[in-house]
């Protein structure tokens, strides 16, 4: 079973992954669930995309360190998009069981909707949903309720940090390339930093780690995962 106090929290990547990318990260999660491999042909009958649109989709998300594809090989989650597709499958699960439970709504609606609202759902609804359903349920799916506010409230994406909060840094994650650069700056586990700034378009990112002050692009803040730290 999944347990959430272990996936590195975060409603989306600040990279935006379109609905198209969401649904293809979830779509390879549930095809290596249940059939061990995810195939583009697969993903693509199952969308009911084009080939060449599933490609076209699919080469975005390798050049985000979400997915790895050997030539003539399976369509692989990376730990990175294997986070991202939980946090997506989590969320559709979530909604869908709300909507059966609570509202009444038959399977083909609930599931229909589902996979509408998990695009736009704010972490405020999430949260709210997840209270209510734990006081009937202690799971959905492979998913454990009991542990899910915490996934949702503490742990964060670097990126994700609003100015003026304090993190520690837990982990990094993606690319070697990009977990080099992250690494040279001084990010390493255990470490406190701040989020100080940020750009007019919202890209790079300003930080303070001890007594120096860095900038990281979004791309790379993304692979940081951090615990807030609660101000007494």
């Amino acid at each position: 079973m999944l347990n959430l106090r272990k996936l590195q929290e975060g409603r989306y990547l600040m990279e935006k992954l379109n609905i198209n990318n969401q649904d293809i990260l979830e779509t390879i999660y549930e095809l290596e669930k249940n059939k061990g491999k995810a195939r583009l042909t697969d993903i693509a009958l199952k969308l009911k995309f084009s080939k060449s649109r599933t490609n076209q989709e699919i080469k975005k998300l390798i050049s985000m360190g979400l997915i790895h594809e050997d030539k003539y090989g399976p369509i692989v989650l990376t730990k990175l998009g294997l986070f991202e597709a939980e946090r997506i499958m989590f969320t559709h699960l979530l909604i869908k069981t709300f909507l059966k439970s609570h509202l009444g709504l038959d399977e083909a609606i609930s599931e229909k909707d589902a996979c509408a609202i998990e695009h736009i759902i704010s972490e405020e609804t999430i949260k709210a949903m997840v209270k209510h359903l734990e006081k009937d349920l202690d799971n959905i799916g492979d998913f454990n309720l009991t542990e899910a506010e915490e996934y949702l409230v503490k742990k964060k994406r670097l990126s994700e940090l609003k100015v003026g909060q304090k993190a520690r840094i837990l982990k990094i994650e993606g690319l070697r390339s990009i977990k080099k650069r992250i690494m040279e700056f001084g990010i390493i586990k255990g470490e406190i930093i701040e989020l100080i700034g940020v750009a007019p378009f919202g890209d790079p990112l300003s930080y303070r780690l001890n007594d120096f002050n860095l900038s990281l692009r979004i791309k790379e803040a993304d692979n940081v995962i951090v615990e807030l730290i609660e101000e007494v």
